[in-house]
């Protein structure tokens, strides 16, 4: 009930940010600008879609009274995502920090029987038992996504890495399937819960990417969930002929976007925050 209030309160104060940072560029652009805090039932034509980071909080994007140009969608998409992405960081550490001391003070009163010898338990080989690796922590990803960065490897990296600690059984690339399954949303159904990879949204055709926005609408436990990638900011992708318009719409609902080397994301313990917002959490 305590961690809910604090959510509660951690959306209110970046709902708050959000609306501030909107009245500010419709006095700059003198335009109406209209906050989704709702995921847009079709394609946003004119105006800004935001990222995971900041429609995780339910803040998804801008619609703009009329067209606007690219540069001031960047500098909107910069703005919001530098600024609330900065306080989805806070929130999450403090989050971290509130659980963390949960679990402190649940350790302080555990009675003392409860406490374990220091020194390991032997194996009937007589050699120190060793903590089994299912034991790590896993996800298990409930949606698809997609994965913006300037790097094709980057890409295929941060894909690989939230399947390596997800609980789906298998990472298949889409173009390694034959031409029939990849147009038959059956066959595509058929191969379970698996982790589906495209490197580049673009290679795929548009008769593919109808197949696969009949994908996207099934229950997403027993079907393959999409990790598409795309070398293109989300707003290009949304005024390029071969994009499925609908297709696009529903695979951003989780939209990562690489602004530096995977490896700071990776190396910076960064990449939970993406598997936490992507899936249900078990131990």
């Amino acid at each position: 009930m305590i961690e809910n209030t604090q959510t509660e309160r951690a959306r209110s104060r970046i709902l708050r940010s959000a609306r501030v940072l909107k009245a500010y560029f419709e006095h700059k652009l003198k335009q109406n600008l209209e906050l989704l805090t709702e995921a847009p039932n079709e394609p946003l034509i004119d105006g800004v879609q935001f990222d995971l980071t900041v429609s995780g909080w339910g803040i998804w994007g801008l619609r703009a009274s009329r067209p606007l140009d690219e540069g001031v969608q960047t500098e909107i998409s910069t703005t919001f995502h530098g600024l609330l992405g900065a306080m989805d960081h806070l929130e999450n550490k403090s989050f971290d920090l509130f659980r963390l001391q949960e679990k402190f003070e649940e350790s302080l009163e555990e009675p003392p029987a409860n406490v374990l010898a220091f020194r390991r338990p032997l194996a009937q080989t007589g050699r120190p038992w060793i903590a089994p690796t299912s034991l790590k922590r896993r996800w298990v990803l409930r949606l698809d996504c997609l994965i913006q960065s300037q790097s094709v490897s980057d890409i295929h990296k941060m894909a690989l890495e939230l399947h390596t600690q997800s609980q789906r059984c298998a990472f298949v690339e889409y173009h390694s399937l034959d031409a029939a399954s990849r147009l038959d949303v059956e066959q595509l159904m058929q191969l379970g819960a698996i982790n589906l990879f495209v490197p580049n949204v673009l290679d795929i055709s548009l008769r593919e990417q109808e197949i696969l926005r009949v994908l996207l609408e099934q229950e997403t436990s027993r079907r393959p969930l999409l990790m598409v990638g795309a070398t293109l900011p989300l707003p290009d992708l949304r005024g390029e002929p071969a994009i499925h318009l609908e297709f696009l719409l529903l695979l951003s609902r989780a939209y990562i976007k690489l602004s530096r080397p995977f490896a700071e994301y990776r190396d910076k313990g960064l990449i939970h925050y993406f598997l936490d917002s992507l899936a249900q959490d078990t131990p």
